[in-house]
């Protein structure tokens, strides 16, 4: 991790070195978020295969000047999806809380329709999207609010979806889940320790490009 004075007269740098694999990195006016799955995976294909039972690995360093400082590292349940060029887009930090959404789906299930799965109480529905908020905490990057939850166990999409866009803005997340129709979930986030669905919408189709207009509107 490199920072580089472009404001000094002579050259002026400083460095980390950050020894393994980084899949992705998320930054924010402060810190530098560096994302890597702790399992091996292989390839299908254009698409990752992970392991059945796979996490991610986070590493924060604060970012003041030319003082990179490493803050501490957490792991979360799942990977970052599918698509190489949108695992950044996965995190997002507000107020020291870096918000996560993974996916705990080993393949890429495609757009295919599928027979609808019968659901009963016994039946226990796996959400397609996880929701993750690490805080700072003594040194590391400790787990503060997760959706679903005990609380709150409506899943992030329905059986068979896959996570297919993810932004956050603010206090604000927004998720798209999809296979023929597309489900948009708008996430509360101004608590971490209580993150919940403020609303969401299903249309036939799939947004292709969302953009906040503010806390109340959202254009597609």
């Amino acid at each position: 991790v490199v920072g580089i004075d472009l404001a000094a007269a002579t050259h002026r740098h400083a460095a980390r070195c950050f020894t393994g694999g980084t899949e992705a990195f998320y930054m924010s006016e402060q810190s530098l978020y560096l994302a890597t799955t702790r399992t091996a995976y292989t390839y299908s294909g254009a698409f990752p295969v992970y392991a059945a039972q796979t996490s991610t690995d986070i590493h924060k360093f604060a970012l003041n000047g030319l003082d990179i400082a490493h803050r501490g590292s957490g792991n979360v349940t799942g990977h970052l999806g599918f698509d190489q060029n949108r695992k950044s887009f996965r995190m997002g930090e507000h107020k020291g809380a870096l918000r996560l959404i993974t996916q705990t789906a080993p393949t890429w299930g495609g757009w295919i329709a599928l027979p609808p799965v019968p659901v009963t109480t016994a039946t226990p529905i796996e959400s397609p999207g996880r929701l993750t908020i690490l805080q700072e905490s003594a040194g590391a990057l400790a787990v503060v609010g997760e959706l679903p939850n005990a609380a709150r166990p409506g899943p992030l999409g329905k059986p068979g979806e896959q996570l297919y866009a993810s932004r956050f803005i603010g206090a604000r997340g927004y998720l798209v889940t999809y296979r023929l129709t597309d489900p948009l979930y708008v996430l509360d986030l101004s608590n971490p320790a209580d993150p919940k669905v403020a609303g969401e919408l299903e249309v036939s189709g799939y947004s292709d490009y969302l953009f906040p207009l503010t806390d109340d509107l959202l254009l597609g």
